[in-house]
């Protein structure tokens, strides 16, 4: 008897086991939700924004001990890093 391979699965326990295979189920991607939403996104290339901002605001070769570079670029980095983690967390509220 040969089985189709498209209906095999395999598990440690019972090494050969029929599995029923829909493309119409449930599981499918085209039905499950997106991970993150429109504001997930907008925060996260807000977060990009303000790093890029950092950066370039500690970068350069003038005046090293500037209080921009030494206490505001820094500042605005770590905003940024914290802006990321929200985005990453953030979910609207279900009624």
């Amino acid at each position: 008897m040969a089985l189709n391979p498209q209906k095999v699965a395999v598990n440690h326990l019972n090494p050969i086991k029929k599995v029923a295979t829909n493309p119409k189920s449930s599981t499918s991607t085209s039905t499950q939700e997106m991970l993150f939403s429109r504001t997930n996104y907008l925060l996260l290339c807000l977060s990009v924004l303000i790093l890029v901002i950092g950066f370039y605001i500690m970068s350069g070769s003038e005046d090293i001990d500037s209080f921009e570079k030494l206490t505001v670029a820094p500042i605005v980095v770590i905003f940024g890093f914290i802006v990321g983690i929200v985005a990453i967390f953030f979910r609207k509220k279900t009624e």
